[in-house]
């Protein structure tokens, strides 16, 4: 069964360091690949739609009842706060009180919604009814997890290992190279799964379109 440390020592062995007998385990090893595998699960359900990862709900049902806004100053600080001990000590002490979680990244751009008080507030547009619907991100079993999504996810892992403690930087982007195409592998098969949906034809209307007239001599 997959689970964090199990994908970290697998991909620390095949890079040739040091394993990790435990979580946090306050190693360089487990320093590095940690934030590796925590950037590779967000870059992963950010590439794609991963069923089993992912739900799309309407805003009206979520029942979202806090917000919480960080600002970065740049890609640089937000990867610095990801693995920060402290965010590590908030995430302990949040994620068991919580049922789900919406992650909105706002890199500057106009967006159409806004932050009031503790409600997020979405214009609609020309949506029906009004409706708007978000993606939600999910926390899957390790039994769910898709195998393309896993091997990708090693190969970003890997290539996360390699630049950080190898400094291999050639490894480590063909490792990222391999982690993309599985992706696209993923995505090639959504699409072939999601086929047009055949189009009925009524045998009576085409018998009525064919059938000649009587002459009227």
């Amino acid at each position: 069964m997959f689970n964090k440390l199990s994908i970290v020592n697998d991909c620390l062995g095949l890079t040739g360091n040091a394993l990790c007998n435990a979580e946090e385990d306050g190693s360089d090893e487990w320093r590095v690949a940690s934030i590796a595998y925590e950037a590779a699960i967000l870059d992963l359900l950010a590439a794609h739609d991963w069923k089993f990862a992912t739900a799309i709900q309407h805003m009206t049902r979520l029942g979202f009842t806090h917000c919480f806004i960080v600002t970065f100053k740049d890609a640089k600080a937000r990867d610095e706060y990801l693995p920060h001990p402290v965010h590590e000590e908030f995430k302990k002490l949040a994620l068991p009180r919580v049922e789900k979680v919406l992650v909105v990244r706002r890199t500057g751009q106009d967006v159409d919604w806004k932050i009031v008080g503790n409600k997020v507030l979405v214009s609609a547009g020309d949506a029906p009814n009004g409706e708007v619907t978000a993606k939600i991100v999910l926390q899957p079993l390790p039994e769910q997890l898709h195998p393309l999504f896993v091997k990708a996810l090693r190969s970003f892992v890997r290539a996360g290992i390699f630049g950080g403690l190898n400094e291999d930087h050639g490894e480590a982007r063909r490792e990222r190279e391999e982690g993309e195409a599985y992706i696209q592998q993923a995505k090639t098969k959504s699409d072939q799964e999601q086929r047009a949906r055949p189009v009925y034809r009524s045998t009576w209307l085409r018998t009525r379109s064919t059938r000649k007239a009587p002459m009227p001599w």
